[in-house]
């Protein structure tokens, strides 16, 4: 890269992520966000401000942006808070899950780097020019300075993710973290369309998608929340050697409440997965009607082949297994994990029609497949 491309690309970063010092206090409103906790909004005379909460311990408890019209000039009371002048224009993204979000308000057209390209689902990604930044959680600096976009969107679960933030940062990029991944009900996650309206300059068209995927989602749980029986529900499966649990109140868990079924795994508060030793798993599999989300399985072979004790769980006995890997690449990329984010919706939809077939008889399985023995093998 020339210098004077370096000199230019510094300046506009500059001039996007300057903190400014508190000015004079003007009002601000919060707007009210439904099931979002991950981010505060609120709206000035000339700005708007996210609070994006930064779920690692020992880290700041916020990070805080103050969105600014582009269109003119930098109003004299803004707060102090890394500045985005919206609507976006370019950017790189690193989280796969925040793909149907962009897609959603900006059609991927400004998209300039994508991290973990090669494990993307979303079709509208194949015929764009857009360069592979490398593993999503450890992107390649230079590849994105080069790239001269005006933001990136990034996340951070884990004190490493969060230091790489902090050198894309100290190389003058403008960086703002997403913490979709980490709100505790689906809807919530969801909800987050609403702060890529604002970043994208198209609140409305965010608020009717938002306001269409509720009302799906609660009109599913209403149904649900109507019957008496609730089968009882084994999820994931042993990962080296460990079978991690979500908590009772994290968004997994959540779903299948609200799709009639019975979380067996886990009944207290927390909302993160905690390891289970595999003789209470198998107590538990001994009650189960399903089990659902068994890894990287595609026939019941594989759990055989993996542990030949899961033949015993009742679930695989009776044939309830069923996988959300109904759309995949060869590579390992997973709709699930991508517009599932975003449409928690067709999620329980696909739950309510596994658990409770005669409450959706038309329904056909979108992220989910019920899983066979390879050639009527047993």
């Amino acid at each position: 890269m020339n210098r004077k491309r370096i000199i230019f690309l510094l300046a506009c970063v500059f001039s996007l992520t300057v903190c400014l010092p508190e000015a004079a206090r003007t009002e601000c409103r919060a707007v009210p966000l439904a099931k979002a906790r991950n981010v505060g909004i609120e709206k000035g005379g000339s700005w708007t401000r996210l609070r994006v909460r930064n779920p690692i311990p020992g880290a700041s408890a916020e990070n805080v942006y103050i969105l600014v019209s582009r269109a003119v000039p930098l109003p004299p009371d803004i707060p102090s808070g890394r500045v985005i002048c919206v609507p976006v224009r370019t950017y790189c993204n690193m989280s796969t899950t925040l793909i149907p979000f962009l897609e959603a308000m900006d059609g991927l057209r400004g998209l300039r780097g994508q991290g973990g390209r090669a494990y993307v689902f979303t079709k509208a990604l194949d015929a764009a020019v857009v360069a592979d930044l490398g593993p999503g959680n450890a992107p390649d600096p230079e590849r994105i300075l080069s790239l001269a976009s005006e933001i990136v969107f990034a996340y951070a679960s884990t004190p490493d993710e969060l230091e790489t933030i902090r050198r894309l940062e100290s190389l003058g990029l403008s960086v703002m973290s997403v913490t979709e991944f980490a709100e505790e009900h689906p809807l919530g996650r969801a909800e987050w369309i609403r702060v890529f309206g604002l970043l994208f300059g198209r609140t409305g068209e965010a608020e009717e998608l938002y306001r269409s995927i509720r009302t799906s989602y609660e009109s599913l749980a209403s149904r649900a929340a109507a019957l008496s029986a609730r089968p009882g529900v084994l999820v994931n499966d042993s990962f080296n050697g460990v079978w991690y649990v979500p908590g009772g109140m994290s968004w997994p868990a959540i779903l299948i409440r609200d799709a009639g079924g019975d979380y067996l795994l886990d009944t207290t508060d927390r909302t993160w997965s905690a390891p289970v030793d595999f003789e209470t798993i198998a107590a538990i599999a001994a009650k189960a009607d399903f089990w659902l989300n068994p890894g990287v399985w595609k026939t019941l072979d594989d759990g055989v082949l993996q542990d030949p004790r899961y033949r015993s769980f009742r679930p695989f006995r009776e044939g309830n297994v069923y996988n959300n890997n109904a759309r995949t690449t060869p590579a390992g990329g997973s709709d699930f994990h991508e517009s599932g984010a975003l449409r928690p919706d067709l999620i329980l939809a696909d739950l309510i029609a596994i658990l409770h077939p005669n409450l959706l008889p038309a329904h056909r399985l979108y992220y989910y497949r019920k899983l066979e023995w390879k050639s009527g093998a047993r």
